[in-house]
């Protein structure tokens, strides 16, 4: 994978992050967000996937944040932004 060949490429890990997530495995895709956060906390590409990964696992409060996080970083980045309207419209049905 291109995380193999370049372990410190960002966008590698965001985006092994998006497919474990379409793939039903939200725990490794929480994972392999993180893991690109840590090669650059400031990539709002993986806040969002990361976002996405805790949506899956059932962690909204978490995810919410990542979301957030993601949309102080790029207020443009549209997945954050309708993930983060669908929590909300999901909060407000619940209460």
């Amino acid at each position: 994978t291109a995380v193999t060949l370049d372990s410190s490429f960002e966008p590698a890990h965001a985006l092994l992050a998006r497919i474990l997530a379409a793939r039903g495995r939200p725990d490794e895709a929480a994972q392999a967000a993180r893991d690109g956060l840590s090669v650059d906390y400031s990539a709002a590409s993986s806040h969002s996937a990361l976002g996405v990964a805790l949506t899956q696992g059932g962690q909204e409060d978490a995810a919410l944040k990542a979301f957030e996080t993601s949309l102080v970083l790029d207020p443009q980045l549209q997945e954050a932004k309708l993930w983060k309207t669908q929590l909300n419209e999901r909060a407000k049905a619940l209460a």
